[in-house]
């Protein structure tokens, strides 16, 4: 991992991102988490490799899984702004405290954008819900309880630029022995009495 890094920065040999790359896929093929959180980050840039935010994401989580702090952030980064995986407000946060409590303290900024997104975009997240307006037979006028939101795939700005709440999505697992999930538009979904 570290003759990686000596080739992306040019220390000791002449720099070359193509080569870092290559160290770094077989480091990480062999499970080392340095190299793996690296890989993640060329393929993330597109820096030595062609951009591919799935693989991106594949690394950031493996290097994660083994405990990687700057991976536990990148992989809430990736949760956050849905790099190579569907968004999810919950993941991000699981991640992005994983690394804090690490000793990541950058993530704190990603934490507090966590909580604002879901104040403005998703005032129903954690609360029990009423799915209405809903043409699927088996959910409209079933209870539950929302347990993540994210945005539609592309999201259509508001006047000022950011996400049009009506674009947002929520997870809501509905009441039942089956605690089924089902993804739905902030509109299709009210407070429960």
């Amino acid at each position: 991992c570290k003759l990686g890094v000596a080739y992306r920065d040019g220390h000791g040999c002449e720099q070359s991102y193509e080569r870092a790359v290559e160290l770094w896929t077989k480091a990480a093929e062999q499970g080392n988490a340095d190299a793996q959180c690296e890989l993640g980050s060329a393929l993330m840039s597109g820096e030595g490799a062609p951009q591919n935010l799935e693989r991106a994401f594949k690394f950031f989580k493996l290097s994660a899984d083994q405990g990687h702090i700057t991976a536990l952030a990148n992989t809430g980064m990736c949760y956050r702004y849905a790099h190579g995986v569907d968004m999810s407000v919950v993941m991000a946060r699981r991640y992005y405290e994983l690394a804090a409590e690490n000793g990541f303290h950058l993530v704190r900024d990603q934490l507090k954008d966590l909580d604002t997104l879901t104040r403005l975009y998703a005032p129903r997240f954690g609360q029990r819900v009423l799915l209405v307006g809903l043409n699927t037979e088996g959910v409209n006028g079933k209870r539950g309880t929302v347990v993540d939101f994210s945005f539609a795939d592309t999201p259509p700005p508001s006047r000022d630029g950011t996400p049009a709440i009506e674009s947002g999505l929520y997870t809501v697992r509905i009441d039942g022995q089956e605690g089924r999930l089902v993804m739905v538009r902030v509109a299709n979904v009210t407070k429960a009495e």
